[in-house]
């Protein structure tokens, strides 16, 4: 994974994202010798199971509640960035519960980032109840992947959350442009009545990643029975709007994120195709090079409060450097893991690790708290 990003130009990686990181205690074994520089976010999922609640759709009792603080706060002190939250991947995470987390979150200073609750005609009402996070605690809240959370109602939760900056609220947010997500196949996600939840697009929409199915299009036979017997195994969903991703992305506030992950099969093209993708769109969409670029280097920087996404005498030398007329993704649904052409050097810091589109270095990343 980390090697699909690094021939974007990628030189940092936020990993964790919507409620699987791992306690921080863990993430240093998971990568000892990372090719890109590495933060870590701690997620609800793995803090409730690591408390003892394993039924995603139950809320968790008070004594796990305090178990789930206790976790979070250690990874905090270890390093970890802040929390993330995949509400939908667990149902049964109340309010009261995340609050709880949001609160330990504040007295660090570090952020949450979001996988909303909802992912239907409800969607502006999950949106509403992370801002009402960061309006009660004062965190930065992050919510990600908004596009592919909001299908056929992204402009009414782009003006939610422009209302909530207008407040004062910390609230920013992230997407990636393509116009199908990616998730397994035994999640909350299809649980019973997705279909109409998403406008009758069912599982002739629904295009397996992995297993005996892998490169297929599902039916509701076929999707029944990996949901049973691959529970892990990855759907690629094409059920939103490419138009609407893209406005999305062209916002103003938008930042660009890959919210890619891989599980050692098959994958989504985001994993090596998004940033490329990305610029090529914002150009279209009348970006000059320098504001795009921003939406990949120093507005997440700034956003993470880390010191990166800038150049200047004595930053750490995480450079890319690419054909901004060349510069293209060539990864497809079918081919995931194509990398982008136009990528010519990239350096981690100081040290160059990727050479005319060629690996050439040795990792050179870093664990960073």
């Amino acid at each position: 994974m980390e090697l699909s990003l690094l021939r974007q130009g990628v030189t940092t990686m936020l990993s964790g994202n919507c409620g699987s990181g791992p306690l921080f205690a863990d993430s240093a074994a998971m990568h000892p010798h990372p090719w890109i520089n590495l933060h870590y976010l701690a997620g609800n999922c793995v803090l409730r199971h690591a408390s003892g609640q394993t039924d995603r759709y139950a809320p968790a009792t008070p004594r796990q509640r305090q178990a789930m603080r206790d976790l979070l706060g250690e990874s905090m002190r270890l390093g970890a960035m802040g929390l993330s939250l995949g509400l939908e991947y667990e149902p049964g995470a109340t309010f009261e519960e995340i609050s709880g987390l949001a609160r330990v979150v504040a007295e660090f200073g570090g952020f949450i980032s979001v996988h909303t609750r909802f992912d239907d005609d409800r969607c502006v009402e999950g949106i509403r109840e992370v801002i009402e996070l960061s309006r009660v605690y004062g965190v930065r809240v992050e919510i990600s992947h908004l596009a592919s959370m909001t299908a056929f109602h992204t402009d009414e939760c782009l003006e939610a959350i422009d209302a909530a900056t207008g407040e004062g609220l910390r609230v920013t947010f992230d997407s990636y442009p393509y116009d199908a997500f990616c998730t397994n196949v035994g999640s909350a996600v299809f649980d019973d009545g997705f279909a109409s939840r998403w406008r009758g697009k069912g599982p002739e929409c629904l295009e397996a990643a992995s297993g005996r199915f892998r490169g297929q299009w599902l039916n509701w036979d076929t999707f029944a029975e990996m949901r049973r017997e691959e529970p892990d195994g990855q759907i690629i969903a094409h059920i939103m709007e490419q138009d609407e991703v893209e406005r999305c992305v062209a916002h103003p506030d938008c930042m660009i994120g890959s919210d890619s992950y891989y599980q050692g099969e098959g994958a989504h093209p985001r994993l090596s195709g998004t940033f490329p993708r990305a610029l090529r769109i914002l150009r279209r969409h009348g970006y000059g090079w320098n504001d795009a670029l921003k939406k990949v280097t120093a507005m997440p920087a700034d956003a993470l409060q880390i010191d990166a996404g800038r150049i200047y005498a004595g930053a750490s030398a995480d450079i890319a450097v690419f054909d901004p007329d060349s510069f293209t993704d060539r990864a497809t649904y079918k081919e995931p893991f194509m990398p982008p052409m136009g990528m010519k050097l990239v350096i981690v810091n100081g040290n160059a690790v990727l050479d005319n589109g060629e690996i050439s270095g040795v990792p050179s990343g870093e664990l960073r708290r």
